[in-house]
């Protein structure tokens, strides 16, 4: 399918749905690389009862900034901020 898909120059949407999140990572990493950027996995639902995800964001890995509690200050070397507040689409 991954390999179909960026073949045919298919565009990922909102919406879509895969047989796994696996699947749909890989999907989507493969394009953000050939449009030039790279992603991250943001936010995710699970259905309360199974625990199974019904639904995953990603988004461009510039997207944003990094929340204030995550940046400790007694850190020594503290890593490097990478989020540039991209507002690339959401996939």
């Amino acid at each position: 399918m991954l390999e179909t898909f960026a073949h045919r120059g298919c565009k990922p949407k909102f919406g879509m749905e895969f047989d796994s999140e696996e699947i749909a990572y890989k999907l989507y990493n493969k394009y953000a690389r050939k449009m030039g950027f790279s992603i991250r996995k943001e936010a995710v639902v699970k259905n309360k009862r199974s625990g199974e995800v019904t639904s995953r964001i990603f988004v461009c890995s510039k997207e944003g900034f990094r929340s204030k509690d995550k940046r400790d200050s007694l850190t020594k070397h503290p890593r490097v901020e990478t989020r540039t507040g991209c507002d690339k689409d959401r996939l």
